[in-house]
């Protein structure tokens, strides 16, 4: 896997109310939820799922799909569009 970056650069966001927001840049990412809370994430990619974690906590990765229309669908919170830079 290498870091996220590239095409996959960008504001990801739901469709919905309510969704979270992910922003990657540089091999990092920042999820944004609807309260303000931030969260910095280390993101990888294989250009097929991004795995994002948590710095020095392997056990909660998340793996995140890429479709095949470049959107990300989450496990928990469904698919994310690209929303910009």
């Amino acid at each position: 896997m290498s870091a996220c970056g590239g095409k996959l650069e960008g504001r990801y966001a739901g469709d919905q109310q309510g969704t979270i927001t992910l922003l990657i840049r540089g091999g990092q990412a920042t999820m944004l939820d609807m309260i303000g809370g931030r969260q910095q994430l280390q993101c990888w990619t294989d250009g097929k799922q991004l795995l994002l974690r948590e710095a020095g906590r392997p056990e909660n990765d998340m793996h995140v799909d890429i479709n095949t229309d470049g959107s990300l669908q989450l496990p928990i919170w469904g698919t994310l569009r690209r929303k910009g830079d």
